[in-house]
């Protein structure tokens, strides 16, 4: 049986990237600066002067639990027209300290964001999840038109827990709270 948690929206904060400003760093400081703990990003739009995004090459059978997803980085030359959405959620690993642990370098009470990005230039379009550094906001304006709207949900949240015996295997948690 699945798990349903219920929530309620609670604020709505919308936010404007600097010129040259990366993509990721940028989503975590609005989600630090602001206290937001669980949520989601209904609409990212702008621009990228590049582009990087992980997508899966292929999936090895996971069957006995120990799953090895072959990721492949992908850059896409700018300029770059983006589109995108996600979830947002508290790192909730106690057991691993402040040590960072994965290939994202989580780390305990920080928040963390799970994006899914659609990257277009004048000859290709590639959809992937959206990673820390390499995609730098464009520009020609003095001022930013590179918006995200991040809706807060309050009453529920959304962790991310590292399994203790497998320490890239990583997994969201649905919960409510007071």
């Amino acid at each position: 049986m699945h798990k349903i948690v219920r929530g309620q929206v609670g604020r709505v904060v919308l936010a404007q990237l600097d010129k040259d400003e990366d993509l990721m760093e940028g989503i975590l400081h609005v989600l630090r600066t602001e206290k937001l703990r669980t949520g989601y990003i209904p609409t990212i739009t702008g621009a990228l002067q590049r582009a990087r995004l992980d997508r899966y090459q292929e999936f090895v059978d996971d069957s006995d639990y120990r799953v090895d997803l072959s990721a492949e980085n992908l850059e896409i030359a700018g300029p770059v027209e983006v589109t995108g959405s996600g979830v947002f959620g508290i790192v909730e690993s106690p057991e691993q300290g402040s040590r960072p642990f994965s290939h994202s370098g989580y780390v305990h009470g920080d928040p963390y964001a799970h994006v899914h990005l659609t990257a277009t230039n004048v000859t290709d379009t590639i959809c992937g999840h959206l990673v820390k550094g390499g995609n730098p906001v464009r520009s020609p304006h003095p001022v930013s038109h590179f918006t995200i709207f991040f809706v807060e949900v309050i009453g529920a949240e959304l962790q991310l827990k590292c399994d203790e015996l497998h320490d890239r295997m990583l997994y969201h948690l649905i919960t409510e709270v007071p």
